[in-house]
């Protein structure tokens, strides 16, 4: 016997007891940023600049701004934009308004790079999926959109 207890019938099963969800969530999260990593090398990027990429295609931000969409740091978030600065993808320009503050903008080159990422996220999220029925890949997403507005709610 495994010592598992199935969730819908609490009887002894060999599937995740209700308390696994977080290393669920996590083994969930590492298959996906492997795979994500390994088909972003290509482009030059990572799946944290594609995460400040994205951010940016919908307007400049300021770093405070993109710390709190993204959820970084401060420290993290200076290297990322200078990484991202060196590379070309970037530029940092005065913000509108407030000469103090430095607005965080796509380049050609970035909005380039963010179009050709956003095509590779696309490609890996199918194949992570594949194995999945279609109803069931469109289940998972909602449930994990849900889950996510749970931390934020109204969003």
């Amino acid at each position: 016997m495994s010592g598992r207890t199935d969730n819908e019938t609490g009887m002894p099963g060999d599937g995740p007891t209700s308390y696994e969800i977080g290393f669920l969530l996590r083994g969930a999260h590492q298959r996906a940023a492997a795979a994500f990593s390994t088909a972003l090398a290509p482009l030059g990027i990572e799946g944290r600049h594609f995460a400040v990429l994205n951010q940016l295609d919908r307007a400049p931000r300021s770093q405070r701004q993109l710390i709190d969409l993204i959820g970084s740091d401060k420290a993290s978030m200076v290297r990322l934009v200078d990484d991202l600065e060196a590379k070309g993808l970037v530029r940092r320009d005065p913000a509108p308004g407030d000469r103090r503050v430095r607005a965080v903008t796509l380049t050609e080159h970035g909005t380039m790079v963010l179009s050709q990422a956003r095509d590779t996220a696309r490609d890996v999220a199918a194949g992570l999926l594949t194995h999945m029925k279609p109803d069931d890949q469109e289940e998972l997403t909602r449930l994990l959109g849900e889950f996510l507005r749970g931390q934020h709610p109204g969003r």
